[in-house]
């Protein structure tokens, strides 16, 4: 059954989204073309933003847990 989300999850997922879009504004490219093209390219904005990026997915595996498996 549908339901309206209460103000106060419309308000935290709209935050979330703004935060999502403004990453999105400042980091050059996505994932491929920071490895692809930036890194090689020697910009310096790509290697911030992959190392920014890996520390912060580090973090969250350290917090949260990893639900990962091996393949073996």
């Amino acid at each position: 059954m549908l339901k309206w989300p209460s103000v106060k999850t419309m308000l935290k997922r709209s935050l979330a989204g703004m935060l999502m879009g403004l990453g999105a504004l400042l980091i050059p490219g996505g994932n491929d073309t920071l490895l692809l093209i930036g890194l090689p390219a020697g910009a310096w904005q790509a290697a911030l933003a992959y190392g920014l990026f890996v520390a912060t997915l580090a973090a969250l595996i350290v917090k949260l847990g990893s639900i990962a498996k091996a393949w073996t």
